[in-house]
């Protein structure tokens, strides 16, 4: 009976999924993470900002949150998304409310479009990350994004965040560590050997080799250092898009 549930609720969550509306952003996101930095030159007609927002652990059971220490310096109309990076010492069913609520905040904060979980969870934890998405999606205000970020193999072979009930799913593909070159040969065949729930956003760094960005419809693109106004234009020349002033 419960595998029949946990089909049925397989088959509920990819059914919403395919009715959602398309994630609201523009097709260049820069990662922005609590540096301070002065993000007045980009151009938010094609581009918009995921900042980091809070840093949410849960600590023997407690959770603990650390919000965003730096002002977020951006055009009035830029599009936002609140980063929440999250981990976990280890799983604690009881922390599950206060974690998703956690996470829910960020979703009321002014001006963002949503909010997106950024989470290396490991394979003891993987049923943890399933009920704290289930839960913030249940209670997230409607019109609101729910993207997260995922290892490239996750997206390549450990498929395990089929279905979940989230909007978008970004593959994170710069600093892999181990396993990275034949994660980069797999990348090099393009999208199309992937899950389609990792097809449409694709993250990359700016110090390192792009990967086969056809097919993508939304880039997220990490600085190592402060964004510069010179750098942002590089990436704008190398991506193929108009700055419009």
């Amino acid at each position: 009976m419960m595998a029949t549930l946990a089909v049925l609720s397989l088959a509920a969550w990819s059914a919403t999924a395919q009715q959602r509306v398309p994630v609201p952003l523009p097709p260049l996101m820069l990662w922005e993470w609590d540096r301070g930095d002065d993000l007045r030159f980009i151009d938010p007609h094609h581009t918009g900002v995921a900042f980091l927002a809070a840093t949410i652990r849960v600590e023997g059971g407690k959770v603990l949150v650390q919000r965003r220490r730096h002002p977020l310096r951006v055009p009035p109309d830029t599009r936002l998304l609140a980063v929440a990076h999250f981990s976990v010492d280890r799983p604690a069913a009881g922390a599950l409310p206060q974690a998703a609520e956690a996470i829910l905040e960020l979703a009321a904060l002014p001006r963002v479009a949503g909010v997106q979980l950024d989470f290396d969870a490991t394979p003891s934890q993987r049923g943890f990350y399933r009920s704290l998405v289930e839960r913030v999606r249940r209670d997230l205000p409607a019109g609101r994004t729910f993207s997260a970020t995922a290892l490239v193999s996750w997206c390549q072979f450990d498929r395990w965040m089929g279905g979940l009930p989230l909007d978008e799913v970004v593959p994170m593909a710069f600093s892999m560590g181990s396993g990275a070159d034949e994660a980069r040969a797999r990348l090099a065949a393009g999208p199309g050997f992937m899950p389609d729930y990792c097809r449409g956003s694709i993250g990359l760094g700016v110090q390192e080799a792009f990967p086969p960005l056809a097919g993508r419809r939304r880039i997220y693109a990490f600085n190592a250092h402060a964004w510069r106004a010179d750098e942002y234009q590089g990436l704008l020349a190398d991506l193929k898009m108009d700055h419009r002033p």
